[in-house]
């Protein structure tokens, strides 16, 4: 067989992760994204035996619209991982135990496009150190186009959010009006539901203003 003549499968990318998605997901891409972003945090502070692991989740609202803010403080993503490898789903950094965040599979992809304009920003660092920042947003006929510094201006990746990040990692999810005064009814409600054991056995504390 001659391999110079064949070509490489064409795969639609966008429609397979949103099969998937509706096959391993029975609730809605903004809850499914929050079940994601707390499971991925607590995979990283057992791997990384964090003496006291924290989420934070933070509500957002400006001129460019609604957000929710989740900030872990597991070991920051490393540098070239995030930089060469996060944009890429289904690649994760678990496999190779350096710390970060899986968080780049199909509750991800899910997620940006369920809905034309959804934006997804990742802050990682210490600002002792270096931050650096990556934003996937979603386009209606184009699909997910990413940016990341140092490429990517870091000012121009958060517009006009406000985000006081010291260390770990921060996700920014952009959500509609509906979501977000959904989210703001019910997410200590979710989070107890799904989470409760592991608050329990102190195996993470979450704090949501």
């Amino acid at each position: 067989m001659n391999w110079d003549n064949m070509d490489a499968m064409k795969t639609d990318t966008e429609h397979a992760m949103e099969m998937i998605g509706k096959r391993l997901y029975k609730y809605a891409p903004h809850i499914t994204l929050i079940q994601e972003i707390i499971g991925n945090a607590n995979d990283e502070f057992q791997s990384n035996e964090v003496s006291d692991p924290t989420i934070t989740i933070d509500f957002q609202e400006n001129s460019d619209g609604y957000y929710i803010i989740f900030n872990n403080n597991a070991p920051p993503i490393p540098k070239h991982f995030f930089v060469e490898d996060y944009q890429t789903f289904f690649k994760s950094s678990k496999s190779s135990k350096e710390g970060g965040i899986g968080f780049v599979g199909v509750g991800a992809k899910q997620f940006l496009t369920s809905q034309n304009g959804r934006e997804l920003v990742t802050i990682t660092g210490d600002k002792k150190d270096e931050i650096l920042a990556s934003v996937w947003k979603y386009q209606e006929g184009i699909g997910v186009r990413v940016g990341v510094t140092p490429k990517m201006p870091f000012d121009d990746i958060m517009g006009s959010k406000k985000i006081n990040h010291t260390y770990g990692t921060t996700f920014v999810a952009s959500l509609t009006k509906e979501e977000y005064d959904e989210l703001k009814e019910v997410i200590i409600q979710n989070i107890h539901h799904w989470w409760n054991y592991g608050l329990l056995a102190n195996r993470f504390k979450i704090f949501v203003s």
